[in-house]
Parts: C-alpha cells; sequence; structure tokens
C-alpha cells in the first residue's frame, strides 16, 4: 500500500512535539506499543519537525489537539499508558484525555531541556474503539510559553493482549491489474469530462499525491479508480474569471458517488508574519457545491464528504470524496460549482457505485451535527439529528402533541410560545384574543415581553414600562402562604386554578390567549433568598388544561 500524507499541516513556528512510532515487543510477559504521532487523525496547527534532536509533531498554538482513533483487541485487558515528552524552556501546559475523561496533566516548564515519561493512566480498557487526546492548554505560568514537546505513547499490556489498531487519517491508494477489477459489475469506473481550462493540470510542488498518476488503475478504500493522463483532468479554475463548472454524467442507477478531488487551496492572506494554514476545509455552499441533477429535472446541492477525514467539506490536496443521491431518486449528472478566489478543484477520478454503499454515511454520533446539505434557498441545514430528537420529544408529550420547535434557551422558547398562541387565534379569525394570564411570583425569562409574565414585587421592571397589552396576573398556589387561606396544598392548588377559571369569565374567553402556568414556580429573588422554588399542589394543572381547553 502506497500511504500519502495529508497537507495542510502548519508551517510556521512550531513547539509542541510528539512522535508515537507503532511498535510491539513482548518482554518478560509484557507487550509493549508505541503509537506514532504522524498517524493522529487530526492535527490542525501541528507539523513534524524534530525537537532537541528527536523527529516530532509540534505547536505553537495553544488549544491545539492531537486526537487518535484507535481501536482495543477482545477481549480487553489492564494496560499502562505512559507518555514519552521533552519538558522545554517556554514549555506550555497539556492534558490527557482517554474518550474524554482526563488521565493526567503536565506542566513541561522547565529551565533547560529534559526528556521524562509521565503516566498516563494504568486500567482495565475495553475492547472497541476508544480516543486518545492530546491538548494543549498553553501558559500555566506567567514565565510559561504554549510550546509542548512530546515524544510518544507507550502501550504496555500482557502478553498476547494485541496490538492497538490507529485509525490513520491519510489518504491512501493500492495500485490494480485490470483483472482484479472485474466481477465488480456494480462499480463504475465513469467517463470524465473533456480538460476545459487552458492549461494542463499542474502537480504543485513536493506532493506526495503525484504517483497516482503512475499507474491507471488504483483502489482507495475498498473502490477502484480510474487515473487519466495528468495533462487531461479537468479543472475547474483559479481566477473567478475562469472558473467553470465541471459536468459529469452519471449512470442513472448510481446510489453512491466516489470522486477523487484534488483541491489547490492557497494559504490564508498573512501580514507577512509566518505561514499559515490553507483556508480549508471549504464547506460553505457559497463556495463550493456539488449538484446532482435528476433525470426528472429537478437537483439538489451537496457539500461532498471526506471519507479520510470523516468531515463534510474539501481539503487541500488528494482526497477520496463521497456523495449519496436522493433515496429512490436517478441521477443524471453531476456538476461542480466552484465560487473560490484563488482556489481550483480538479476531477481525478469518479467512480459510481450502483448497488449497496461501500462507504455508508455516518450516524449521527459519528460526525459533527451539521451536516452542511444545501439547496437554492438555505445554504446550509442541519442533519437528521434534529429531526430524531424531535420525534423523541413528541413521544414523551400527551395527547396530539407532535411537533416540536427548537430555541436557543428558555427566554426565547417562551417568547415563541407568545407568538403561536396570538398568531394561532388571529389565523382562526378571533383577532380579539391577545391576553396572557400568568401566576404571581413565577418567572418565564427576561426577554422583552416574557420578562413581564408573572408579578414579582421584589423585582421591578419600572424602568421596563410600558407593560406590552393584555398581561393579566392570576394567584401562584404557594401553599405556606395560600391567598385563600387554604389548610392543604391540593386544597390551595384548586383554589388557585378555579381563579384562572374566574379571571377569564371577567374579562371574557373571547379575550384571553393563552395560560402560562408551571408544575414547578422557580423566582429571582434578594438578599439570603436569593432563589426560590416552589412546587404546586397535585390537581393543579390537571385543572387549568380542562379550563383552557373548555375556554
Amino acid at each position: 500500500m502506497i500511504v500519502l500524507k495529508r497537507n495542510g499541516w502548519h508551517r510556521g513556528l512550531v513547539a509542541c512535539a510528539l512522535t508515537l512510532t507503532v511498535l510491539t515487543c513482548s518482554v518478560r510477559g509484557q507487550q509493549t506499543q508505541t503509537i506514532d504521532a504522524k498517524l493522529a487523525g487530526q492535527s490542525d496547527k501541528w507539523d513534524e519537525t524534530p525537537q532537541s534532536g528527536v523527529p516530532c509533531m509540534q505547536t505553537y498554538s495553544p488549544h491545539a489537539s492531537l486526537i487518535f482513533d484507535v481501536t482495543v483487541p477482545a477481549p480487553g485487558a489492564v494496560y499502562k499508558v505512559s507518555l514519552s515528552l521533552v519538558k522545554v524552556t517556554n514549555g506550555g501546559y497539556l492534558k490527557v484525555f482517554l474518550d474524554d475523561e482526563l488521565q493526567t496533566e503536565v506542566d513541561t516548564l522547565v529551565p533547560s531541556n529534559v526528556r521524562e515519561t509521565i503516566l498516563v493512566c494504568e486500567r482495565f480498557i475495553a475492547p472497541g474503539k476508544h480516543s486518545l487526546k492530546i491538548k494543549n492548554f498553553g501558559q500555566k505560568t506567567s514565565k510559561g510559553g504554549n510550546h509542548l514537546s512530546v515524544i510518544g505513547f507507550e502501550i504496555v499490556g500482557p502478553s498476547g493482549s494485541g496490538k492497538w489498531e490507529i485509525e490513520e487519517k491519510v489518504f491512501s491508494f493500492t495500485p490494480l491489474k485490470q483483472e482484479e477489477v472485474s466481477g465488480q459489475a456494480n462499480l463504475h469506473m465513469t467517463e470524465l469530462p473533456p480538460r476545459l481550462q487552458a492549461e494542463p493540470f499542474s502537480i504543485p510542488p513536493d506532493s506526495h499525491a503525484a504517483d497516482i498518476f503512475s499507474h491507471s488503475l488504483v483502489q482507495v478504500n475498498k473502490i477502484p479508480f480510474r487515473i487519466p493522463a495528468v495533462q487531461n483532468v479537468p479543472e475547474t479554475g483559479r481566477l473567478i474569471e475562469e472558473q467553470r463548472p465541471l459536468e459529469i454524467d452519471l449512470p442513472a442507477a448510481a446510489r453512491e458517488i466516489c470522486l477523487l478531488i484534488w483541491s489547490k487551496i492557497p494559504l490564508i492572506d498573512g501580514d507577512g508574519g509566518p505561514g499559515k494554514p490553507p483556508i480549508a476545509p471549504i464547506d460553505q455552499s457559497e463556495r463550493f457545491t456539488a449538484e446532482i441533477v435528476y433525470e426528472d429535472g429537478a437537483s439538489e446541492h451537496f457539500i461532498p464528504r471526506n471519507v479520510t477525514t470523516k468531515s463534510y467539506g474539501l481539503d487541500d490536496g488528494l482526497s477520496l470524496y463521497v456523495l449519496y443521491p436522493g433515496a429512490g431518486r436517478s441521477p443524471g449528472c453531476l456538476i461542480l460549482h466552484d465560487k473560490v478566489y484563488k482556489c481550483s478543484f480538479a476531477v481525478v477520478a469518479v467512480t459510481c457505485n450502483t448497488d449497496e454503499p461501500v462507504l455508508p454515511e455516518p450516524g449521527v454520533r459519528e460526525t459533527c451535527a451539521w451536516y452542511p446539505f444545501v439547496d437554492k434557498e438555505f445554504p446550509a441545514v442541519t442533519r437528521d439529528v434534529r429531526s430524531e430528537l424531535a420525534a423523541k420529544l413528541a413521544a414523551m408529550t400527551p395527547g396530539s402533541l407532535s411537533r416540536v420547535f427548537f430555541a436557543s434557551g428558555g427566554s426565547e422558547a417562551n417568547e415563541t410560545a407568545l407568538k403561536i398562541a396570538r398568531a394561532y387565534h388571529h389565523r382562526r379569525g378571533e383577532h380579539g384574543r391577545y391576553k396572557i394570564i400568568s401566576r404571581q411570583g413565577s418567572y418565564h425569562g427576561a426577554t422583552g415581553g416574557v420578562v413581564w409574565l408573572g408579578s414579582q414585587p421584589q423585582y421591578p421592571r419600572t424602568d421596563l414600562e410600558p407593560a406590552p397589552p393584555g398581561m393579566l396576573y392570576a394567584p401562584q398556589p404557594n401553599h405556606y402562604r395560600c391567598p385563600f387561606g387554604s389548610e392543604s396544598p391540593r386544597e390551595c392548588a384548586i383554589r388557585c386554578a378555579e381563579a384562572i377559571e374566574s379571571m377569564i369569565q371577567l374579562h371574557g374567553p373571547e379575550t384571553v390567549a393563552a395560560v402560562v402556568a408551571e408544575p414547578i414556580a422557580s423566582a429571582p429573588g434578594r438578599g439570603r433568598a436569593r432563589r426560590r422554588v416552589l412546587a404546586v399542589g397535585t390537581g393543579d394543572l390537571q385543572q387549568v388544561w380542562r379550563t383552557s381547553d373548555r375556554r
């Protein structure tokens, strides 16, 4: 297999050094393994540079992380995980996490560079997938810096416990022979369109992926691709005035579209300082989209998913991307739209799968919840995670409640509830229903409308007057000081619920839009009573519901 390093690592000042080489050996009933830092799945703002003569990964960026996705073999074992590092004169503070659980933290600031080995953890680690993360937390003291130098992880387990597998997020391919791709009728190596750009595609200098053009057939992630001559590779163009959409014909039965795309993404425009990483990934629909045009004339716009990095958007260099046409639809062609100044995207190869996906789309928990699916009206919407959550919430709610509106907080949610209530009556032709009944002493938010729900003498709102019209206040079922002198919580709750019905009758049912009540009331206080909580008696909300439903 030919393994290519991912381009785009930080090439300026560097400082946190990590080297994790995959080696295994067995000594006196123990098995030892180390893992190379270059295999980190996420290594933004890191660079491969020697530190004190030791090959390592480095960064000067606070909050930069190295993340390793590993698979522990069955049946699991007690492993001793250590971290070899070089403490340095401008060292920062690092923390090591296993599955997002903090294992150890180290201050690497010392008067002179010195190499040490730090115990991360010694514990049973279950079989299956896990995540190891090293994070730079920057300066710990005024004399410290952001420089971390780490040489490697060492994993010691019982003899025969097996080697941890590292999920490498680097692009790799294997050369194929023609006879090796026969019998795969579901995989169609699609013809590329003719080159549109005036100048032939040029391979970026020092590119590790250049050797792919030495082979006419290659395999990437079990997908075969036919590689054209480098001068025939179609490219979108670098400057806006030169950029043209690339149109590729697709088989109507395609269910999975796999693309090898070589992105040429420039560095971030700097101010003459150290080099900065490329402006990648390109994951915004106003910058790049892949449009699938169906045989019925309809179309959908997508942001491709990078199979190697398991993220949406185009990264610098050569990578494998995948698109999924709409279920049950017949694609006709694929159009790539490049709208990024000084960026260029070349399609090296396309293979369409007409059977079950070889590279299935990851589940909600396997990738970011924000899926940049795009169309002509909206630049981006969420993936199915919101739909799944809405379905779960709807299943919990009583009766026929089945719609969910997501808001950023309680105040916004209550503001939206007021607007929905008034809009509902208005659209039914009942324009006089605008009054809102809430309870004294309750609190429902701090925004302009809901701040007037509930009345609290200890929380004056004179600076906010005048109040919106139609705010009415019913007694709070506080059985400790019941306004009706009731002897039990239940009696107090029922009397207060009856008071709401009397208030509706007094003002006229045709004027009331909604009643706002809560099973547990909470309101801000002063002095020692910074906040008070009140649970209402049984029978209250049921009666309020029946009254509101009847009126």
